[in-house]
């Protein structure tokens, strides 16, 4: 391969990266922190004498004489982040220009984490980001966390599942983790169709990849994208 066709192939690569990001958004949300100080609520004290009604978060106390209530901070598990000091290793064939370029999305992205880790989307793009230079292993420490945190996102089981199967060989948690994404996005078609093609590709078991393909049509009858991958499992 030449200079310059490395140059393409490196450049094409994180594009093609982008456009994956990009469909993957749209089943991802931001992580909300209304308060300023996480985990802690701000201490309030209401005093009182005499006979009085107060009204504390919609519960009305009432009482006699002189009192004190008190509101104390509510404490929350502290999370542990994935690490953000994990090497990275980016593959020869990105090719000199792709590799700078990876390289400078995967700082920014890491950058951001350190300065707000509570960000999902960060972390899914990290994830997106150590798989493709071929990290499966940092990839699945990110969707492990992101699972925990964000315990109802298709997307995180889904991702498990693709890793479990064809890298790590691991059957079991991988269908495992693509039968939790069915139940998570029941109208989600990828997930149907990533695990059918797990079972055919995977498992070679064409019965099992029929009927998942079978359960997402009964969910959305009228979906062409499955009633192809139905008739071609039929052949």
């Amino acid at each position: 391969m030449t200079k310059n066709n490395k140059i393409i192939s490196g450049v094409l690569v994180v594009a093609a990266i982008a456009g994956l990001i990009w469909y993957i958004y749209r089943d991802y949300k931001y992580v909300s922190n209304n308060s300023n100080n996480a985990g802690e609520t701000e201490n309030q004290n209401i005093t009182g004498t005499g006979t009085t009604t107060v009204n504390i978060g919609g519960i009305e106390v009432g009482g006699d004489g002189n009192y004190t209530l008190e509101q104390v901070p509510i404490d929350e598990p502290q999370i542990q982040y994935p690490s953000l000091l994990r090497q990275v290793v980016i593959p020869e064939s990105f090719g000199v220009e792709g590799k700078k370029i990876m390289q400078y999305k995967i700082n920014t992205v890491t950058d951001a984490l350190k300065n707000d880790p509570r960000q999902i989307r960060d972390w899914t793009t990290l994830a997106i980001y150590r798989k493709t230079i071929n990290d499966h292993e940092g990839a699945k420490i990110i969707w492990e966390f992101l699972k925990t945190v964000d315990p109802s996102n298709t997307t995180h089981y889904a991702s498990l599942g693709d890793l479990y199967g064809y890298y790590f060989k691991n059957i079991s948690k991988a269908e495992e983790n693509f039968l939790i994404a069915i139940e998570k996005g029941p109208s989600a078609v990828y997930v149907y169709y990533q695990t059918a093609m797990f079972y055919k590709d995977v498992m070679n078991d064409v019965t099992k990849a029929r009927a998942i393909v079978d359960r997402g049509l009964k969910q959305m009858p009228g979906n062409e994208e499955l009633k192809t991958l139905q008739r071609n499992l039929a052949q």
